[in-house]
């Protein structure tokens, strides 16, 4: 026992003095840099040759290489996996950092991630990629701002906006409606007329005004897709890439009329469209299918204001982004509540634009997942460009896996033993916070590679009230609000009992219509209003006699027995009319189908649980 005790008594001391040794040097290493002739005579008067050994040959333990994970399981374009190799990022199904999906999210999807994760969508960006939805915002501010928000054509939303859109169509006479599905794209189910009584009432359709007198080019019509970024909601942050695409119709325009209405290579400039044209025509200069840098050397060669067309585009995107803001704020707060020094979500969202003949940009629609198709070698330059300056912006290579969970475990140990923190630490996590923000705005700045920020910018100022106005509207109509209105609507178009009605209590003889007239009324019909009216004349007699000043003298029960012959009690049914009956089972129907239609149903149920 005595010889064990001196062993461990002898280990335990080399290891002593081991540990003093190495500390020592440590310091020492600190007070002289990198000198190592004091750290060997001090290991040197030590004794220590295993401490020379130790520190000299600097022999360290290589850390991993923690490359960044993507998980591109629900992404169709090969370009995004072959870009993210660019950048050392491998594809990885589980414990991935960045989610790169052709599909909208759910708010529960992003509840379920964690702090080191990124994903390429923002919850709640269907405000305005949805067609419907687009327009019903858009509407909003134009009818508190209609001069400044004056930056789309005239839109309704069908079924919900019928009336509106068919007393719009016979006060403007001539006038030319486009109609797309609301959740349409590639130019299919879309139709051009003239008529609105040939749109089916019951289908979910976007009804526009249609430019009749677009802007030109070698006599072709043509649309601007245009590429945004957005790498943060709170506070909103936008990028606009340099270079797109401008895609023309294959051939020359004409305003539309009965013969041309139906020639979609004519009014559509979609390429899913025209490229089944025999008169496509593939050249970077003169073709179908053109780069914006090809589009601003024809501006400027025909004299006209490059700078000044690109501010007003700008101008329409920063006012389309403000209509989503509050809901893109609040669905992100709530999804994720703990991402202080990190941003969970970016976006490249795709803008259709069109000029009119005064070249004022109008934005037709917003796609949340424009197509990274390399089908020509336009799409190929252009879109492998913007996806690698996106990958470089957004940092994505960075993986900071290792330092969250660290992050994470220690405030779940704060958690679990209640530790309060005094203000000294709290101010010094919220500067930590704040420059990590501000290395991140810094790298932005300085890897924008061909795109151009343009909020915030100059003229924040200039847009502080279209975001006031916007945050205080956010509920203030709501779709079921919409369809609630819309029902009304509908019922005036439908009935003109109403009107009849009206007829009677003037005077005129319902039951003989003039010839040639149309508002005659049957027996049966003639039968229910008269007993209407007598009941609305009897209740009407009896609110005035409340309200006179002398009380009148009690009647007889043979004079109360007389006036009961002659009125309808409100206790004893009435007869049902078919007419109203068939009226009130189609307005019902109809509330029913726009309740479905919206998805009223499914929002509260989500709510509730």
């Amino acid at each position: 026992s005595a010889k064990l005790f001196s062993r461990v008594y002898t280990q335990n001391s080399r290891l002593y003095a081991i540990f003093t040794v190495r500390s020592r040097i440590r310091h020492t290493r600190m007070e002289a840099g990198t000198n190592t002739d004091a750290i060997r005579e001090m290991v040197k008067n030590d004794g220590s040759k295993l401490a020379l050994n130790s520190r000299i040959r600097g022999k360290r333990k290589k850390r991993r290489n923690r490359y960044s994970l993507i998980n591109s399981s629900n992404c169709r374009y090969d370009l995004v996996r072959f870009t993210a190799t660019k950048f050392s990022i491998k594809e990885s199904l589980e414990n991935w950092n960045i989610y790169w999906t052709d599909l909208s999210i759910s708010v529960q999807r992003c509840k379920e991630m964690k702090r080191f994760q990124r994903i390429n969508h923002f919850p709640g960006m269907m405000e305005i990629c949805r067609k419907d939805l687009l327009a019903r915002n858009l509407n909003r501010l134009y009818k508190a701002f209609p001069e400044e928000y004056n930056v789309f054509p005239k839109t309704w939303c069908l079924p919900t906006d019928m009336a509106e859109v068919t007393e719009y169509a016979k006060t403007h006479k001539g006038k030319c409606f486009i109609v797309k599905p609301d959740q349409g794209c590639q130019g299919r189910g879309i139709a051009i007329t003239k008529n609105i009584n040939q749109l089916k009432t019951y289908d979910r359709m976007i009804c526009q005004q249609y430019i009749q007198r677009p802007f030109l080019i070698d006599g072709y019509k043509f649309d601007l897709r245009i590429y945004v970024l957005i790498t943060s909601c709170d506070p909103m942050r936008l990028f606009v890439y340099n270079e797109g695409l401008a895609r023309f119709a294959t051939a020359k325009y004409k305003e539309p009329n009965i013969l041309n209405a139906s020639n979609m290579y004519m009014h559509l400039t979609n390429y899913s469209v025209n490229k089944h044209s025999r008169t496509y025509i593939v050249d970077d200069i003169d073709g179908s299918k053109r780069k914006l840098s090809t589009i601003n050397q024809w501006f400027q060669k025909n004299n006209y204001d490059v700078k000044k067309i690109w501010d007003s585009i700008d101008d329409v995107i920063i006012k389309t982004m403000i209509v989503s803001l509050p809901t893109l704020k609040h669905y992100y707060h709530t999804c994720f509540p703990n991402h202080s020094t990190s941003h969970a979500c970016f976006e490249i969202l795709g803008f259709d634009f069109m000029f009119d003949y005064r070249l004022k940009p109008y934005v037709l629609e917003v796609n949340h997942s424009p197509s990274f198709n390399t089908e020509t070698t336009i799409d190929h330059e252009v879109k492998e460009s913007l996806l690698y300056d996106t990958f470089s912006i957004l940092n994505l290579q960075h993986n900071n896996r290792f330092r969250v969970l660290i992050e994470d475990k220690k405030r779940a140990r704060d958690r679990l033993f209640s530790v309060t923190h005094s203000p000294e630490i709290l101010s010094r996590e919220k500067a930590h916070e704040d420059r990590i923000s501000q290395h991140r705005i810094e790298w932005e700045n300085t890897h924008l590679g061909n795109y151009r920020k343009i909020y915030p910018g100059k003229n924040d100022n200039y847009y502080e009230k279209f975001i006031a106005a916007r945050q205080n509207t956010m509920y203030a109509e709501t779709v079921s609000s919409k369809a609630k209105e819309a029902v009304p609507k509908v019922g005036e178009q439908a009935g003109p009992s109403r009107a009849r009605l009206k007829k009677l209590k003037l005077g005129v003889d319902a039951t003989k219509p003039k010839e040639g007239s149309g508002d005659g009324l049957t027996k049966e019909e003639s039968k229910s209003v008269i007993a209407d009216t007598t009941q609305n004349q009897a209740f009407d007699s009896d609110e005035t006699s409340k309200h006179q000043k002398t009380p009148e003298k009690p009647q007889s029960p043979s004079a109360g027995v007389n006036r009961g012959k002659q009125t309808v009690l409100p206790a004893e049914p009435e007869k049902i009319d078919d007419v109203d009956e068939r009226e009130r089972i189609l307005n019902m129907r109809k509330r029913e189908f726009l309740i479905k239609s919206h998805g009223i149903l499914e929002k509260v149920y989500e709510n509730l649980k």
